[in-house]
């Protein structure tokens, strides 16, 4: 870990306080990201200083934001001997990486990218490193994060980063063919509309969803009745988050999301959400109904006994999934006598990755093997029982509770650090 000494004004006196540097910000020329109580910012160096002042000054830089260009402001309350001028970037909560965004995300990624390339377009500049590293999903909301790509190019949109970058990955995922963009991209400079064109042209794309035994699942959802006439599982499960919530708990992971209808209620509740499922086709459903509705839930392909592991050039400067999507309350329902059966996970296993995307709770639905739908499965694991499961989860947390669900004999069990 690398520090960065910068000088904070606090109570009108400047103290002395020290930053931590993105490992992953080694790269730039134009300058260093660093964190700092919770917050992003960028020292910009001498020689990139007075263009950052220019690109905020743009008559267009509203409209720039608007298209997903990370929200920036220069911060008067930190200083620094190296860098003489500090931006302070807006914040995505959760980082995700393109490997775990379904096809419309990657789509969406780049008509964002083609968005903010036309607006930046009227002020002379481009965005001059557009890889997948440098845009994050907030929420459901493509963010492009790179403010040092806009300070040291000018050239014509599109570069040829986005062809290979981003073209390819559609074609790869949809019926569109490389040879139509490569047209498009010849009558760009001769033919008005370039940009419209290639937005119709990704958008008209057929996007590849492969199906799984998960596609056609169902999650029974929320009926419009009082609280106590619903299901046993969703009553206790509405109870719970309400107490965590009385308790300060603010998001929440959703492991096995599938279509997300406990996600969706999670975000009524004023969680922030993040919603995994190892099926593209039902987080796709997700992704579109959340975007839409713009519900602050994050929908990823992510599996549990396979996230995504730290990578990147610097050190490395893109962390693993479990220091990325930790959350206050991590929930798993409908999914246990899955991982155990099907994919062998064990308990030992699963009780570590839930203690390892928890802050504080934990919630699992537990199938016993005498459940009407299991009870004829191959395979059973020696341990598979209510007593072990719960002794493996007791290593990590301090209490439990068990609470009805549907139908008998399932339980949910409710684990607290």
């Amino acid at each position: 870990m690398k520090i960065i000494p910068i000088q904070v004004e606090e109570a009108g006196e400047w103290t002395q306080r020290y930053g931590i540097i993105n490992s992953a910000s080694g790269l730039d020329p134009t300058g260093i990201v660093f964190h700092f109580e919770g917050n992003i910012y960028r020292g910009i160096t001498p020689r990139a200083m007075e263009e950052a002042k220019q690109v905020l000054s743009f008559g267009n830089i509203e409209r720039i934001y608007n298209t997903g260009f990370v929200r920036t402001k220069i911060e008067k309350n930190i200083k620094s001997n190296q860098y003489p001028l500090i931006l302070k970037h807006k914040k995505v909560e959760f980082l995700s990486y393109i490997v775990e965004w379904v096809p419309d995300m990657i789509r969406d990624a780049a008509l964002m990218l083609i968005d903010i390339g036309e607006e930046i377009s009227k002020t002379g500049y481009i965005l001059g490193d557009g890889h997948s590293h440098n845009l994050f999903f907030d929420f459901c909301k493509p963010v492009y994060i790179d403010f040092g790509s806009l300070l040291k190019h000018r050239s014509i949109f599109p570069t040829g980063s986005f062809g290979s970058l981003w073209i390819n990955e559609i074609v790869n995922i949809s019926n569109l063919k490389f040879e139509d963009y490569e047209k498009l991209c010849t009558q760009h400079a001769i033919k008005n509309g370039f940009f419209e064109n290639l937005r119709e042209w990704l958008l008209s794309a057929d996007l590849k969803y492969p199906i799984t035994e998960w596609s056609g699942y169902g999650q029974r959802p929320f009926a419009n009745v009082e609280r106590n006439e619903l299901p046993a599982k969703q009553i206790s499960y509405l109870n719970l988050l309400e107490k965590y919530k009385e308790l300060g708990c603010e998001t929440l992971l959703d492991v096995g999301a599938n279509q997300g209808i406990y996600s969706e209620k999670a975000e009524d509740m004023g969680y922030r959400v993040v919603a995994s499922d190892i099926d593209k086709v039902t987080i796709a459903k997700l992704y579109r109904r959340a975007r839409d509705s713009g519900k602050k839930i994050l929908p990823l392909v992510f599996d549990l006994n396979n996230p995504t592991k730290a990578h990147g050039k610097q050190s490395p400067g893109y962390p693993a999934g479990y220091d990325r999507l930790k959350c206050d309350v991590v929930i798993a329902l409908a999914l246990i006598h899955h991982t155990s059966y099907k994919q062998g996970i064990t308990f030992e296993h699963f009780s570590d990755y839930m203690n390892r995307f928890t802050k504080r709770f934990a919630v699992v639905e537990f199938i016993p093997p005498e459940d009407v739908h299991i009870r004829g499965w191959p395979n059973k694991p020696e341990e598979y029982n209510l007593d072990n499961f719960i002794a493996s989860m007791m290593k990590y947390f301090k209490t439990y509770e068990i609470l009805e669900a549907n139908p008998e004999p399932r339980v949910l069990v409710a684990f607290e650090k």
